[in-house]
């Protein structure tokens, strides 16, 4: 009996130890700092932020990074959790949303951040643009982290079927548009084209390299007024149009199946022989293990010479954040060349240092010259004019510049309403001495 009595002790006191230990894991793990990441993105970046969320938690032992993970309507749910004083430490900032919500106030000022490790950081090898992108009062509240511009993919198959010349740096719009006549096609005959040289698009994202190569601009340069109704601006958008109706290399809204309608399924059909997109598109390509060999090659050039829309995404901190120097650490992480490095590797992005772009997304085991998106990003690119009501003049715009497209659009009416629009709403901006300072 004593000896079942020593065991059951023995025992309770093992018990005892166990519990313990688990308890002081517990304690353990309720004393590390805890800082909160919220970003947007596809399946592939979920995985990007898991890596850096691993590489932030092995430096930094005594810390935790929750994500949160929004892969929807995502600038909805940033506004709301801001208005709510309840938004992440740090978080991704779209540069066509940023000018708003640093103007709201719910950014800190990274100015000081940036002045104690400035030379670490190599400001100066940053692609351009990228920085300003995320500039407000002439401060920086948010940094970029990767970008890319708009670039020519085209069909290598398509172009050997037909005999053309793959597309070329000193490419204008001139070229596109005679050697797309040899890819407009009536395959069987209906009295309706299959194939088309060109596949083009109206928004004012997608228009607004068109009007720079044509001397244009969308702003005025202190964004006071709207410059869309400009002789350049109108030349340009009607070009949009001619490629479509005049020229005929382009096919109209709904010619082609709808089942076939995004644009890069058009491409790796042989639907169209080119397209125009964002740099992402390279790394949605290369998932793709059926159609046909593609590259790519520089945004056409206009009458004033190439420009091509370049876009970073940025990342901030919530300015009411308890854990500041902790998600600063995380922002510098993310900057640095172990995450720089992943990003190139990943493909859907340029890293945002220019030497860490040649070094890391150049890669001789593809097909593409991936240089090609270097350079564009360096020599071409440029930014879309960023202030704080720039979604709304998208908004309010949107359905106008759909109609450059349409079979009976008259360009220069179509061109002085959307500047009336624009102006106004950069009037009510301004009236708005906060959003506006």
């Amino acid at each position: 009996m004593k000896k079942f009595l020593r065991i059951f002790i023995l025992l309770l006191l093992f018990a005892g130890v166990l519990l313990t230990l688990s308890c002081g894991g517990k304690k353990s793990d309720d004393h590390k700092t805890r800082i909160s990441f919220m970003f947007w993105g596809s399946y592939q970046d979920f995985n990007l932020w898991k890596f850096v969320k691993a590489q932030y938690e092995t430096r930094y032992p005594d810390r935790t990074v929750k994500l949160i993970y929004v892969p929807n309507s995502y600038q909805d749910k940033l506004s709301l959790s801001l208005v709510a004083k309840s938004a992440a430490d740090v978080f991704l900032v779209d540069d066509d949303y940023f000018k708003i919500t640093a103007a709201t106030g719910h950014l800190e000022n990274l100015e000081p951040y940036i002045a104690e490790i400035r030379d670490s950081l190599h400001l100066e090898d940053y692609f351009p643009h990228s920085l300003e992108a995320f500039q407000f009062d002439k401060k920086q509240y948010g940094m970029p982290w990767d970008g890319f511009t708009t670039l020519l993919f085209f069909n290598k198959s398509t172009f050997k079927e037909a005999h053309q010349p793959f597309p070329t740096e000193n490419w204008s719009w001139q070229d596109i548009i005679r050697v797309g006549k040899a890819f407009t096609k009536d395959l069987d005959g209906d009295g309706y084209n299959d194939t088309f040289g060109f596949s083009v698009s109206s928004t004012m994202l997608d228009i607004a390299p068109i009007i720079w190569s044509y001397g244009g601009r969308l702003f005025s340069p202190d964004l006071m007024h709207c410059e869309i109704d400009s002789p350049q601006a109108i030349r340009a958008m009607q070009l949009v149009h001619d490629i479509i109706y005049k020229y005929k290399i382009a096919p109209r809204s709904g010619q082609l199946d709808d089942k076939i309608m995004q644009n890069y399924i058009k491409l790796l059909t042989g639907r169209v022989a080119a397209i125009v997109s964002g740099g992402f598109l390279i790394q949605q390509l290369r998932m793709v293990e059926e159609g046909m060999p593609w590259d790519i090659s520089y945004y056409p050039s206009g009458p004033v010479g190439k420009f091509t829309r370049a876009s970073f995404d940025g990342i901030a901190m919530y300015r009411l954040s308890k854990h500041k120097r902790e998600a600063w650490d995380f922002i510098r992480l993310i900057l640095g060349p172990v995450v720089q490095k992943e990003i190139a590797r990943e493909g859907r992005a340029l890293p945002v240092r220019k030497s860490h772009a040649y070094l890391w997304y150049d890669r001789p085991d593809t097909p593409q010259d991936e240089k090609i998106a270097i350079r564009s990003m360096e020599l071409y690119g440029r930014t879309i004019p960023g202030f704080a009501y720039q979604s709304v003049v998208y908004s309010r715009t949107r359905n106008l510049f759909n109609q450059i497209i349409l079979p009976d659009a008259n360009i220069p009416q179509i061109a002085k309403q959307i500047t009336e629009i624009v102006n106004n709403t950069l009037a009510e901006m301004r009236q708005n001495l906060r959003v506006w300072k």
